[in-house]
């Protein structure tokens, strides 16, 4: 019998019993976002529990401590949460932040402690069911980068 493989695109946690703590960015995956979450690589690995085979001190992990991240919560509650790494997706996450928060959302500081660590991830809170749904999109060369395409109203994008 063939050994199922977990998908290499769900980072799983280290405490949760196999359930996903967010999703690594990829083209095609869609998201209403409710709660964004802006800081460096080891505040968000120890705030979403996250392997510390994916962050790492040293050049061979896949993300630096230092590396900013973004973390985007669904409105959808069957939706995983997902961690942006790419440049291009964090500018633009970061103005439909920035005028949501000129509309009025909700931002705030939230400090993380961690063994010989600490700091702060800034957090806004959307109202997802106003902003609509957008994808994640790529180019077809190997280094192509990220896209945002926005597909609109989220009543057209029920889970």
């Amino acid at each position: 019998m063939a050994k199922k493989t977990e998908n290499k695109w769900r980072q799983l946690s280290l405490l949760s019993a196999g359930k996903a703590a967010v999703n690594i960015q990829r083209a095609g995956e869609d998201v209403m976002p409710s709660e964004m979450y802006f800081g460096n690589a080891v505040c968000m690995g120890s705030l979403f529990d996250l392997n510390r085979m994916l962050i790492r001190e040293n050049e061979n992990g896949w993300i630096r401590d230092d590396a900013d991240i973004l973390i985007i919560v669904d409105e959808r509650p069957s939706k995983s949460a997902l961690m942006i790494t790419s440049k291009p997706l964090q500018r633009f996450f970061t103005d439909i932040a920035a005028q949501a928060i000129d509309a009025g959302a909700t931002s705030s500081e939230k400090k993380v402690l961690g063994d010989g660590f600490k700091g702060i991830i800034d957090v806004v809170e959307l109202d997802g069911s106003t902003l609509g749904v957008f994808e994640l999109g790529k180019g077809e060369e190997k280094y192509s980068p990220y896209f945002v395409i926005e597909k609109g109203d989220s009543d057209d994008q029920d889970a």
